[in-house]
């Protein structure tokens, strides 16, 4: 992951509002000689927050990959989610591996936002308004861009074997100033970069800043 975090403490002026990506989906494959019988997961996301706090309002793509009996599957969609609600899948954005996509969270307040997301290669563009989950109200105190390893069904999922993966880490506005804080060009807020670990501990997805807007993502393979 790459986080930028600010000091904001409840929504409003200090606060992200909005951040946003583009990055090509990755293809879903899992580990080289692997056949497990089982899907692999991957959700690549921007959002807001999630960093030190229990919700995340967020949206992106996701990549899957499945094998048995030597025959394989991929499954690609957008997805919008306001943790803790669940994901819920864009079914009229076809999303396809190497796409080129847009993602915008805009927060409107503390308890409802939208989510911009495009696809520039087949020129599918969707807008959706959504509410936080009851009791849930946004912070603003960081701004995210994530390859994820999710929970799926209530467990941690194992890790599609991505390969590589780049998305920009371009543009977090904060509320009341008009300024565009990237992760190369953060301002007054703090750059992280995120490393994934597995089951066991060990270092599984990496994150590289390469250049002032934007990182690569790597993996070694599926998680255990």
């Amino acid at each position: 992951a790459a986080v930028i975090v600010n000091n904001a403490v409840r929504y409003g002026t200090g606060s992200f509002h909005s951040a946003a990506s583009w990055f090509n989906v990755p293809a879903a494959n899992q580990a080289v000689g692997a056949c497990t019988g089982n899907w692999d997961h991957l959700f690549s996301w921007v959002g807001l927050d999630g960093w030190r706090n229990n919700e995340v309002f967020q949206a992106g793509t996701e990549s899957d990959a499945y094998c048995a009996g030597g025959q394989t599957q991929q499954f690609y969609s957008a997805w919008y989610e306001w943790f803790p609600s669940l994901s819920v899948r864009i079914t009229n954005l076809p999303v396809s591996a190497g796409d080129a996509m847009i993602v915008w969270m805009v927060a409107s307040s503390s308890t409802s936002g939208s989510a911009y997301i495009g696809n520039v290669t087949n020129g599918t563009v969707v807008g959706i308004n959504f509410t936080a989950p009851a009791g849930t109200v946004l912070v603003g105190n960081s701004a995210e861009w994530v390859q994820e390893r999710p929970y799926w069904n209530g467990v941690l999922s194992t890790l599609t074997n991505y390969g590589g993966a780049w998305m920009s880490t371009e543009g977090a506005q904060i509320l009341g100033n008009n300024s565009v804080f990237t992760f190369g060009n953060p301002g007054g807020a703090t750059p992280l970069l995120v490393t994934m670990l597995d089951n066991g501990g060990h270092a599984i997805s990496f994150p590289t800043q390469l250049g002032a807007d934007g990182t690569v993502f790597e993996d070694e393979g599926s998680a255990k």
